[in-house]
């Protein structure tokens, strides 16, 4: 059981170093966000940025700063079909403006992270038994806000909305209507269909697909998603449920 555990954490590592560096071309020019966009350039495009907020959220402008989400996230280890393991955690994700929480859950223990203001906090329980505080840094930080950017599309629809958002359309291929995201390491990119909902992102050498589209309270939004670098599935997600601007507890994004 313990070499079981000890692989399983190893794998786990190695996710999140894949999505700690792509995380780097996320990192845009605003210090209290992970991951501002805006709209630059003066490009004339049949697709608007307009457009592919408008298909997700209807005719009106949506407010995404609040919004509570529950899903799966199943990830596989070992190599052949027959060592081949499937590992799942439940996450639980809340945000109000910066304020954000992240539950994951798995084996017997929970990680809860908390944004306290540039600082991510991690507090690990085992079977029920709470422990001390730490705070998160380097690599797993970085793929912990990486796995939170993407968890779903409404963290990327709240980004894309933001005023300064640095966006434009670049062209349409096999892939569908490509738009460029500036940030300040770089660019990526992600991909709409011909009804303009958001199929796929590209971040440095990681994938995210969207699929299994439904309508809830609305808004249009994909269920499922694959995480990949290359052609090596890192883990996918299954959305439970969403809730747009839900009421919080008083203290609940409090240490």
């Amino acid at each position: 059981m313990s070499n079981t555990f000890s692989y399983l954490v190893i794998i786990s590592g190695v996710i999140l170093l894949a999505l700690g560096m792509s995380f780097i071309a996320l990192q845009a020019h605003h210090e209290n966000s992970f991951m501002t966009f805006g709209r630059f350039g003066s490009r004339p495009a049949v697709v608007s940025l307009s457009s592919v907020l408008q298909a997700h959220g209807g005719a009106t402008d949506i407010d995404w700063q609040r919004f509570s989400q529950q899903g799966t996230l199943t990830y596989y280890t070992g190599l052949s079909s027959v060592s081949r393991q499937q590992v799942q955690r439940k996450l639980n994700f809340l945000t109000d403006g910066p304020n954000m929480k992240y539950d994951r859950a798995s084996l017997g223990s929970a990680q809860t992270y908390l944004f306290l203001g540039d600082r991510l906090v991690r507090t690990t329980s085992e079977t029920g038994t709470k422990q001390e505080a730490k705070e998160v840094e380097g690599v797993e930080a970085a793929g912990i806000k990486f796995q939170i950017a993407t968890f779903g599309l409404a963290p990327v629809l709240k980004r894309l909305s933001d005023p300064g958002a640095k966006v434009r359309f670049v062209s349409s291929g096999s892939k569908g209507d490509q738009f460029e995201v500036k940030t300040s390491s770089g660019f990526w990119y992600f991909y709409c269909s011909s009804s303009h909902l958001i199929e796929r992102l590209e971040i440095g050498e990681i994938t995210v697909t969207y699929d299994d589209y439904r309508t809830i309270d609305g808004l249009k939004m994909p269920f499922h998603q694959n995480v990949s670098k290359g052609d090596t599935l890192l883990y996918e997600i299954s959305l439970e449920a969403f809730t747009l601007k839900p009421v919080f507890a008083r203290g609940l994004f409090q240490s």
